[in-house]
């Protein structure tokens, strides 16, 4: 798998997370056609990207966006993407 794709798809959660601020794992598991350990993983990297700007956290296979900075959380990720 390219780090393109995964870049992409890491950007693809946080601008689903953005709009929706909680959804499943599952829900991201098919919108992205990965496994919910993917997703999971996926968010771990995130968290590690915001440099605690953000949380998302993952309760119960629930995925909640808790943060009072969210467009700053955007900004750092695309840099960093990009």
């Amino acid at each position: 798998m390219s780090c393109f794709y995964e870049e992409n798809r890491l950007a693809r959660i946080l601008n689903i997370m953005e709009q929706k601020q909680s959804v499943t794992v599952d829900y991201l598991s098919e919108k992205m056609d990965v496994s919910p350990k993917t997703i999971k993983n996926d968010i771990k990297e995130i968290n590690n990207s915001l440099e605690g700007h953000a949380i998302i956290e993952n309760k119960r296979n629930y995925i909640i966006l808790n943060s009072v900075r969210q467009r700053k959380i955007y900004t750092i990720l695309m840099t960093q993407i990009y």
